[in-house]
């Protein structure tokens, strides 16, 4: 199974790093997650900045998008 896993209180969260942990027991997880704390932002549109992606490897057995 492949599990789609994204939070707004970022990558390095403790309770995003545990979930992915526990989740990995189901199947392959791919985890998307803000750089830095983004809560009460859903409504924002960015206009002026590029929207950018990096790969992260977070401990030996996490590791995704920012």
């Amino acid at each position: 199974m492949r599990i789609l896993l994204t939070n707004d209180d970022g990558l390095r969260a403790p309770g995003i790093e545990a979930l992915h942990t526990e989740l990995l027991n189901l199947g392959e997880v791919f985890t998307v997650a803000p750089l830095e704390v983004q809560s009460a932002t859903s409504h924002s549109v960015t206009f002026n900045v590029p929207l950018m992606a990096r790969h992260m490897r977070i401990n030996d057995r996490m590791s995704g998008f920012a």
